[in-house]
C-alpha cells in the first residue's frame, strides 16, 4: 500500500551584501530571510510499525514510526575572509 504523502511548494530566500579591501572581505547573510516555516520532507516508513501487546499478547495497537521534517529558522551572521 502506498501511503505518501503530498506537500505543498515554498520558496526560501537568503540576502548577502560584502565589502571587499584588498586582501579581506566582511560579509553580513541572512538565511530564510523572511523566516518561512515549511515541511520538507515526512518519514512514513511502514517497516518501523510493529504491534503493542499486552501481558496475554493481545494486540492493543500498532506503533509507526512518523516524523517531518522543516525548513532551518531565519539565521543572520557575519562572515570575514582573509587571503594571506
Amino acid at each position: 500500500m502506498n501511503r505518501s504523502q503530498a506537500l505543498p511548494g515554498f520558496s526560501l530566500h537568503a540576502f548577502t551584501a560584502s565589502y571587499k579591501e584588498e586582501n579581506w572581505r566582511a560579509s553580513l547573510y541572512v538565511n530564510n530571510l523572511f523566516n518561512k516555516y515549511a515541511r520538507t520532507s515526512v518519514r512514513n516508513n511502514l517497516t518501523k510499525i510493529r504491534d503493542i501487546t499486552n501481558d496475554d499478547g493481545e494486540r492493543q495497537f500498532a506503533l509507526r514510526s512518523y516524523g517531518e521534517y522543516i525548513t532551518e529558522p531565519r539565521a543572520i551572521g557575519v562572515k570575514f575572509d582573509m587571503n594571506f
